[in-house]
């Protein structure tokens, strides 16, 4: 009838290992930030490795997908 505590722990283990496996899965998918890509971190705009997005702090993005006209059509889609 109920879910007895001896299979509600195999559930909640299985669970939590599937949890880490995609997690590792992810993390080597991700490329390495060494002290080069720091340094030309400039060469990355749509990476920001740092805080202020490189070493010289401008906080200055080179992007242009969102400009004066674009900037009407967005909308919140996500809030914490």
């Amino acid at each position: 009838m109920g879910m007895d505590w001896k299979n509600l722990r195999r559930l909640l283990f299985a669970a939590g290992s599937f949890i880490l496996i995609s997690f590792i899965n992810g993390l080597v998918g991700a490329a390495e930030v060494t002290a080069r890509r720091l340094i030309e971190a400039e060469k990355e705009p749509n990476n920001w490795l740092t805080y202020s997005g490189t070493y010289n702090a401008w906080r200055y993005s080179p992007l242009d997908q969102i400009n004066k006209t674009t900037i009407r059509k967005l909308v919140p889609v996500w809030a914490f």
